[in-house]
């Protein structure tokens, strides 16, 4: 599922950890501009042209809930339909949550399972739904294990401690257009971000937009070897299971953009 100003990490033990796979979509193959030109070596060329690629022949966004499956206690997964599209909830361990979107139903995995392992004996979950909403966690309430809880007009999710207290909410249904996928979550002023990869000459990200896609050189603003991944000063942090290219904006609202379908 975005980074400290207070100088300060979040604590292992605190840490809640979201892992995202995103099913993306694309229509129309949109090409991003030349981009960062190195100002040490001004006769480099530019990157590449980048063209996504065409994935679905819709754009559209996760509407209201028409079904939930969940196959008891024992089950890691709550699988949630809303009209054809699905998102998937996992718990990998008690403290790690993966999200899934799928917005035709399938999913996919462009990884073939290199960066997610899930455990052979999944953790024990517990979901309980209402008219209003439902939540979903482990079965074993610790402070330091998370839960999650959704609106099912639209679906939109909310991460939570066991304690209640907030760690993100979306602030609108996941979305996808023709070229990618995205997901979009509540901010505060007190929030910082950090990570993603090697993006030189950055270390803090709050109120940027950060581009995971290699390019730009070794200078500053040049992206060498950047990676999916993000910390928040909330105390979680955010692994996309993907290898495509995608866009952080880690701004009033944190945007999570990435161009894969699975």
């Amino acid at each position: 599922t975005s980074p400290l100003r207070r100088a300060m990490a979040p604590q292992p033990s605190s840490l809640a950890l979201v892992v995202a796979a995103f099913a993306g979509v694309a229509c129309l193959s949109e090409a991003i501009p030349r981009g960062f030109q190195s100002t040490r070596f001004p006769n480099a060329p530019r990157d590449d042209d980048y063209v996504a690629p065409v994935l679905c022949s819709e754009s559209g966004s996760v509407g209201a809930v028409t079904s939930f499956h969940w196959d008891g206690p024992d089950s890691a997964d709550l699988n949630i339909s809303a009209g054809p599209a699905v998102v998937r909830l996992t718990f990998v361990q008690a403290g790690v949550l993966r999200i899934r979107l799928a917005p035709t139903g399938t999913f996919t995995d462009s990884t073939s399972g290199e960066i997610v392992s899930i455990p052979s004996s999944p953790v024990t979950s517990y979901f309980k739904n209402t008219s209003s909403g439902f939540v979903f966690s482990t079965a074993f309430k610790e402070s330091s294990n998370i839960m999650i809880s959704g609106s099912l007009n639209p679906l939109k999710l909310k991460l939570q401690r066991q304690d209640g207290t907030t760690i993100w909410e979306e602030v609108a249904a996941m979305s996808w257009n023709q070229t990618s996928t995205w997901q979009t979550l509540n901010s505060d002023s007190a929030e910082s971000f950090h990570g993603c990869g090697m993006q030189n000459g950055r270390f803090d990200h709050t109120g940027q937009m950060v581009q995971i896609r290699e390019g730009g050189g070794w200078d500053d603003g040049g992206r060498a070897n950047p990676a999916p991944f993000f910390l928040s000063s909330r105390g979680y942090g955010s692994l996309r299971n993907t290898y495509s290219p995608g866009g952080y904006e880690f701004l009033q609202q944190v945007k999570l953009s990435h161009d894969e379908h699975g």
